[in-house]
């Protein structure tokens, strides 16, 4: 009998510029070792109206022309079509109750074509236990038909660099406590609270934020910050130097599904304090991780300055245990496993 196909459903192909379309290319390359692999995303030549719209129906509809194949899907890129596995990594709904963002007609008709690639798929696939709990109660999903399957870290990307610092630093590590953030400069990955701490590390001794960002959005806010610095255009395969130039991430998101910067930051050897969504449940049993929602100014840089001193030596420890939990090693065995 001839070997079925798997087809994996992604709107944005595999650009690095997010991590639902780093997941995909994980998928891809890890799917390619014991399958043949064919992607399906959008058309070249966009639709003048409706285009997010009439994209899914064409993924949808391609779909059913297909034969002998195995289907992954990515939530509502694909919702009319009952994938195999749909693979959410978070919820619509969530983001809309959550309020960081403006909540539209565009954001709730995404919410129910999720709901709908959720119901027809016959098992769905959530990255955290936070995004299955969301499904079940904002969808109506059985909780039978969904298993977490936690987003990987590629341990042989991110990982500690030997030496004083990476290119990012700039020579020997001063006194200061380096605070690192990586991501789009929006209100849903916590910009008020990012302009917060620039603000007062101006006025304090000791702490300096460094940004890095794919955009120049937002950036202006930041001008003539004398301890803040931006790197906008940041390349994937230069992070982890990034996050080695560094002392400590922080990550005041307002939601993720499950933060593809904090897994990549902690490999990097870096502890995170940040946001109940940058630091899920599944990463809470760590002692150099720490959630700080409604942490003050005073009080996070004191939070800050105790995770670093009690880090500061343990980069090799921290990104072994992370590469334990959450490396590709575990991860493919987990995937190949729900494959069969």
């Amino acid at each position: 009998m001839k070997k079925k196909t798997i087809y994996i459903v992604s709107k944005f192909g595999f650009d690095n510029i997010g991590g639902v379309e780093r997941v995909n290319r994980y998928l891809y390359e890890i799917l390619s070792k014991r399958y043949e692999v064919k992607v399906i995303s959008k058309r070249k030549k966009p639709f003048r109206h409706g285009d997010w719209l009439f994209q899914s129906l064409y993924m949808s509809l391609s779909l059913f022309f297909k034969r002998n194949k195995i289907v992954i899907g990515t939530s509502w890129h694909s919702f009319l079509y009952p994938c195999d596995f749909s693979i959410h990594h978070g919820t619509t709904a969530g983001v809309i109750a959550a309020k960081c963002e403006e909540e539209s007609l565009y954001k709730r008709r995404i919410s129910r074509m999720e709901q709908i690639s959720a119901k027809i798929a016959r098992m769905n696939l959530a990255v955290s236990e936070n995004c299955r709990n969301e499904m079940i109660s904002f969808y109506g999903i059985k909780p039978e038909k969904i298993k977490v399957l936690n987003n990987f870290v590629n341990d042989s990307v991110f990982f500690p660099l030997k030496g004083s610092e990476s290119e990012f630093g700039g020579g020997a590590r001063p006194r200061t406590v380096r605070i690192l953030f990586s991501g789009r400069l929006g209100a849903r990955k916590g910009l008020e609270k990012l302009l917060e701490l620039s603000r007062a590390i101006e006025e304090t001794d000791g702490f300096e934020l460094r940004i890095a960002t794919v955009s120049g959005e937002n950036n202006y806010l930041f001008q003539g910050r004398k301890k803040t610095s931006i790197q906008t255009g940041v390349k994937f395969e230069d992070m982890n130097a990034f996050y080695n130039s560094g002392d400590v991430f922080y990550f005041p998101s307002h939601y993720e599904g499950f933060s593809m910067a904090t897994l990549e930051a902690l490999c990097a050897g870096i502890p995170v304090i940040g946001s109940r969504y940058a630091v899920m449940p599944e990463l809470e049993k760590y002692d150099f991780v720490k959630v700080t929602d409604s942490a003050s100014i005073p009080e996070l840089l004191s939070d800050i300055k105790k995770i670093v001193s009690e880090n500061t030596s343990k980069k090799d420890m921290i990104h072994g245990i992370i590469k334990d939990d959450f490396g590709r090693n575990q991860y493919e065995k987990k995937l190949f496993d729900l494959i069969g």
